[in-house]
């Protein structure tokens, strides 16, 4: 009888890890894969990139630290730290025209026209960026709200892109939404999660480059 128990026990055991396992598995699952868009007419020739801070696409004061730390780390780690150039938050809170520039150049990662960003506040805003920081092409994170959306609602897009200051053409734009079904995914988990899979994403069709 008690080895027919402690047979029952073992079951009972397996059987409850087996579903935690798949629990776990579809906690925070990414909903979609990767949405890229890969222009190989968009040659860049300077090899230095510029890392702008992430932002909220809702809210204009949004500035997390440890968000734009790892979003730096991750070029670092592709295209060598002596080849990122850090623009720093303040960059954008003494631009007057930063919050409707950022607007601009959402809106043209959304659509993918780079026509969104001639003869606005963008194009003053890039050309500003590019005074301070050089002439390189200028890396975008934006996502879709902000820590506050992301815990009552639990889902957040994550668009990015790298950019031709020359013509305003983007070299590559990706999307990614991540859905976390149990919400107990931190915010900043979920956005540098989205991140990495679309770098990941964005390497293996591009030839293994950010470029």
């Amino acid at each position: 009888m008690k080895k027919k128990m402690t047979a029952i026990s073992k079951l009972i055991i397996l059987t409850a890890s087996s579903l935690l396992l798949a629990s776990c598995m579809t906690i925070s699952e990414l909903g979609e894969q990767t949405s890229l868009s890969i222009d190989r007419n968009v040659s860049l020739n300077k090899i230095k990139v510029i890392v702008f801070p992430i932002t909220s696409q809702t809210n204009s004061s949004f500035n997390n630290t440890l968000l734009d730390a790892q979003f730096i780390t991750i070029w670092e780690k592709n295209i060598g730290k002596e080849n990122v150039i850090p623009a720093s938050y303040l960059s954008l809170k003494e631009n007057a025209n930063a919050r409707a520039a950022l607007d601009i150049i959402y809106q043209s990662i959304k659509e993918n026209k780079p026509s969104k960003i001639k003869g606005t506040v963008a194009e003053s805003f890039i050309s500003d960026i590019s005074s301070k920081y050089g002439h390189y092409p200028i890396a975008f994170a934006m996502i879709s709200a902000d820590k506050d959306f992301y815990d009552l609602n639990g889902n957040i897009t994550t668009q990015m892109g790298l950019l031709n200051p020359n013509n305003y053409s983007w070299k590559w734009i990706a999307e990614r939404k991540f859905k976390n079904n149990l919400l107990i995914v931190s915010f900043e988990d979920a956005v540098l999660q989205s991140i990495k899979s679309s770098v990941s994403d964005l390497k293996k069709d591009n030839d293994d480059k950010l470029y």
